[in-house]
C-alpha cells in the first residue's frame, strides 16, 4: 500500500462511509423527513468538506481546515439571502442546489457547528491512529 493511502486510510474510509450516508439521508423518506433531509444533512455536508480538504491539504493544521470550512459554509448560508439571476440559475441544477443551498435558515448554523465539531474529532482520531 502506498504511503499516501496508508497515511490517509482513516480519511478515505470515513469519506467512503459519510458520502453515501449523507446522500441517503438527503433523500430519506419517513419519520422526521424534513429535519433529516434539511438539517442533519448539513452536519454531514460540513463534515465531508473537512475530511475532503484534510485529505487534499494534509499538511495544513486541522483546526485551520475546520475553521475555513465552517466559515465557507456560513458564507454560503448567508448568500442564500441573495437571489441574483446567475445564482438562481446555478441553484436550478441539483448540484448547484446541493452546494449553494436555496433558503436561508438561521438554525443551519447549529448543524454547521456540530458538523465542524464532528469533523474536528475525526481529524483528532486520525492523528492518534
Amino acid at each position: 500500500m502506498g504511503k499516501y493511502i496508508k497515511d490517509n486510510l482513516f480519511l478515505i474510509i470515513s469519506l467512503i462511509i459519510i458520502t453515501p450516508l449523507g446522500f441517503y439521508l438527503k433523500f430519506y423518506k419517513g419519520l422526521y423527513q424534513n429535519t433529516i433531509n434539511n438539517r442533519i444533512c448539513d452536519l454531514f455536508y460540513v463534515t465531508f468538506w473537512i475530511l475532503f480538504f484534510k485529505l487534499i491539504f494534509g499538511k495544513v493544521k486541522s483546526v485551520k481546515i475546520v475553521l475555513i470550512v465552517f466559515l465557507a459554509t456560513s458564507i454560503l448560508e448567508i448568500m442564500q439571502l441573495w437571489h441574483p439571476p446567475f445564482l438562481e440559475y446555478l441553484r436550478s441544477f441539483y448540484l448547484g442546489k446541493t452546494l449553494l443551498g436555496t433558503n436561508f435558515v438561521p438554525e443551519d448554523f447549529l448543524y454547521y457547528i456540530m458538523g465542524a465539531a464532528i469533523g474536528y474529532l475525526l481529524l483528532l482520531t486520525k492523528d492518534k491512529i
